[in-house]
């Protein structure tokens, strides 16, 4: 159950990436093949599939190469940095290795408020954050 849950937070996560990270074409260049993206309003977005096995796995498939870069605050003894290297193992294997997740615990990138404005900002995909 475990592993189901953590999948499908990981594939909902690459969804939202995908409607989070577009480029604008200014120009028509006629090549319109390898959009795997559902993007339903016609823009490129970052090409990325998600499909489903018959025993309930879920692959997910990157044409190109992406990195992820996940902050937090906690030590990498927490169980806050052992699930987030679950998650990087999980999406990594998932992807083939298209997709890479970097680890930046221990306030590497800041405290908490700093990481949290990184994030708003794009320059950190990810973070585990408190509450307050």
């Amino acid at each position: 159950m475990k592993k189901f849950i953590g999948m499908s937070l990981a594939a909902a996560m690459l969804l939202s990436l995908t409607a989070c990270g577009g480029t604008t074409n200014s120009g028509s260049s006629g090549d319109s093949s390898s959009s795997s993206s559902s993007s339903s309003s016609g823009s490129s977005t970052t090409p990325v599939e998600v499909e489903y096995t018959e025993d309930g796995d879920v692959v997910v498939t990157s044409t190109e190469k992406i990195t992820l870069k996940l902050a937090h605050t906690n030590p990498e003894t927490s169980v806050f940095h052992e699930g987030a290297e679950v998650f990087k193992e999980e999406v990594e294997s998932m992807t083939n290795g298209n997709i890479t997740v970097e680890l930046y615990p221990s306030s590497q990138l800041g405290d908490s408020k700093e990481i949290v404005q990184s994030t708003a900002m794009g320059a950190v995909e990810l973070n585990i954050s408190g509450s307050a």
